[in-house]
């Protein structure tokens, strides 16, 4: 399949308008930050969703900017669009929401962003023609592995280097 090549800022700018008038966009995923769940080459088809939607899990399609440096006078930002895994939503009384996204491959605590940061969710996607729905059974096994599961097992091996037989 053929297409045009969109830079990551007119990507932003494209995904918005579209996601914005309730129609879904599908682009090829660069990059392997979500691997092995999405893999560089996979076809997404992103939807439309408001942020009371989103859950723990979900891979959306979201805008990051990250402040590079400021010299005082000015700030300089760095921005980009990423398909991460929202692996935390804060909701605390008196301040913004926020979802906390990460790469599957990625180390870290992952990315802060604001409900105006989200762009869709990420509903299905290709790989070698075949379509593979996120929200499968299968699928939501993983998710439920890499988003619990996976701190519990940190946090063992974690508990068990400070009180194994060779700690001192």
């Amino acid at each position: 399949m053929h297409g045009i090549s969109i830079d990551n800022p007119d990507l932003k700018i494209l995904a918005d308008a579209f996601l914005k008038e309730g129609k879904s966009i599908r682009f090829m995923a660069h990059g392997s930050s979500m691997s092995p769940f999405i893999r560089d080459g996979d076809y997404l088809m992103i939807s439309p969703v408001k942020a009371e939607a989103v859950r723990l899990g979900d891979v959306v399609l979201a805008f990051l900017q990250d402040k590079v440096e400021s010299n005082g006078a000015e700030e300089i930002f760095a921005s980009k669009v990423v398909a991460h895994r929202i692996v935390r939503v804060e909701n605390k009384a008196g301040h913004p929401k926020v979802f906390v996204l990460k790469g599957d491959a990625l180390p870290g605590q992952g990315d802060r962003i604001t409900p105006g940061g989200l762009l869709g969710r990420v509903e299905s996607f290709e790989r070698d023609g075949k379509k593979i729905m996120v929200n499968s059974f299968r699928n939501r096994m993983f998710t439920f592995y890499l988003v619990y599961l996976r701190k519990f097992f940190v946090g063992l091996k974690g508990l068990f280097r400070k009180t194994g037989p060779f700690y001192h």
